[in-house]
């Protein structure tokens, strides 16, 4: 797509009315550092394990190097916990020893939803209670040394809802709970009730934006117009993903029954990639640098028992192990 890349960095752009219909562009220093956050449940601390390594190579820490923090899903929990000067120990804590208090649910609780099947599948009360414990009523517009950009999925529009911090501050309209934009952005059907916003339902961002890279970008364009994109460099981090695709003897001439179960993970992960191809075809290589391994097996996205944290831990160490240079490079873009 080298036209996309000429259209945004070439002489059109001097002519083209592209900056001219956004009303209100920011005249402040651009940007030049971004983080962003795929979705993925209690992979987040796959997420986690990964920074902490390009942390170690950075002096302080690494949301200290970013002007601009996004993410989806569990990467909302990881975007404001980052804005709001935690550690990422304090956020390896939360998804390691309250699991059990974020996928609450009681026995009488999972027989009256059919585990599930009937109604959703946790009590998202202990969830919010959490929420609220680390982030009280602080709202958006209480975000003054970082950009953060959460999303979510309106289910009413079937659009996407964005929180964003600086959106915030110039509209109270927008000014909502930090606690209810990850509970919004964390929605998902099946596994949460969704939350209601202004009399739409809002569910997980996972569902259409599940890597939030590209997206991230266009939203700082409408921020600050093309011109932001000259000098941006971008890490994204995933959660670790395992290759879960079906072959077409398999699945060329299935019905509703043999979808049901995988057309969420299918969405999630074909649009995490359709999201990362594009920013590659926006971005240079110098600019975006995307950091993602393997899980040896799949990880639901509520399954916080022992085994499966060593199974994430292990296989973000594993991939710290053998791609130094990923990591290298990662602390490079955000350290330079």
């Amino acid at each position: 797509m080298e036209w996309l890349k000429t259209l945004v960095y070439g002489a059109q752009v001097a002519t083209a009315p592209l900056t001219i219909s956004e009303p209100s562009l920011e005249m402040a220093p651009f940007p030049t550092k971004v983080m962003t956050m795929d979705g993925g449940g209690m992979r987040g601390l796959y997420t986690i394990k990964i920074m902490q390594a390009v942390e170690d190579q950075l002096n302080g820490k690494i949301s200290d190097h970013v002007q601009v923090i996004a993410g989806t899903s569990t990467g909302s929990i990881l975007s404001f916990g980052l804005a709001e000067n935690k550690s990422l120990a304090a956020l390896e804590d939360l998804y390691k020893n309250h699991g059990h208090e974020i996928f609450y649910h009681t026995t009488w609780e999972m027989i009256e939803t059919g585990d599930g099947f009937y109604a959703s599948k946790y009590d998202p009360s202990h969830f919010e209670a959490l929420l609220q414990q680390n982030f009280s009523q602080k709202t958006l517009q209480d975000i003054e040394n970082h950009h953060v950009i959460v999303y979510a999925t309106n289910i009413t529009t079937q659009t996407v809802k964005i929180f964003d911090t600086k959106t915030a501050q110039k509209d109270p309209e927008e000014n909502d709970k930090i606690w209810f934009a990850i509970r919004s952005s964390t929605a998902a059907p099946y596994y949460f009730p969704l939350t209601q916003w202004k009399g739409h339902a809002l569910g997980d961002g996972g569902l259409i934006v599940n890597n939030p890279s590209m997206a991230t970008a266009i939203q700082l364009k409408k921020h600050y117009g093309w011109d932001v994109l000259k000098n941006l460099k971008m890490v994204s981090f995933g959660t670790g993903t395992h290759a879960t695709g079906m072959s077409y003897e398999y699945a060329h001439n299935n019905g509703a029954l043999q979808w049901v179960i995988p057309i969420s993970d299918m969405i999630m992960k074909s649009s995490s990639n359709m999201y990362n191809q594009w920013a590659e075809d926006l971005l240079s290589s110098d600019q975006l640098l995307r950091v993602d391994g393997k899980l040896t097996t799949d990880i639901g996205l509520d399954d916080y028992s022992p085994q499966s944290i060593l199974v994430i831990e292990t296989a973000a160490l594993t991939y710290i192990k053998d791609n130094p240079e990923m990591i290298d490079r990662a602390a490079k873009m955000l350290g330079e």
